[in-house]
């Protein structure tokens, strides 16, 4: 199962696609459960434009509101990947419960609160 999520556009990395124009909705982002891999696509192309590794077995995605930073849940190693946007590159790797299976961020990019 992979699970995908819309941002605003980030820069490229070096050597893969042309740096996209600074514009919301310009990426979308794929989770690859077999391969830990997030993909990362051109909605102008419908390319895979890069793929980033993460954690054993990534679930869910989801980015922050100003498409800065990417948060993909590893459900294998009880884990969140933290990829900024502009490099695809993980700048951070966070210890949670056991097999995290969803990531939501806030409007405001500070919480979120779940429905009961």
């Amino acid at each position: 199962m992979a699970l995908a999520a819309m941002a605003s556009a980030p820069g490229a990395v070096a050597g893969r696609a042309p740096k996209p124009s600074a514009r919301p909705g310009a990426f979308v982002y794929v989770t690859n459960l077999h391969s830990d891999t997030l993909s990362v696509i051109d909605i102008r192309t419908d390319a895979v434009v890069d793929s980033v590794r993460v954690g054993d077995r990534p679930d869910s995605v989801a980015v922050t509101p100003d498409g800065s930073h990417v948060y993909v849940t590893n459900s294998l190693t009880d884990t969140v990947s933290v990829i900024e946007a502009r490099t695809r590159m993980v700048v951070d790797t966070i210890a949670v419960g056991e097999e995290p299976s969803r990531v939501r961020i806030s409007l405001d990019g500070r919480h979120d609160t779940w429905p009961t």
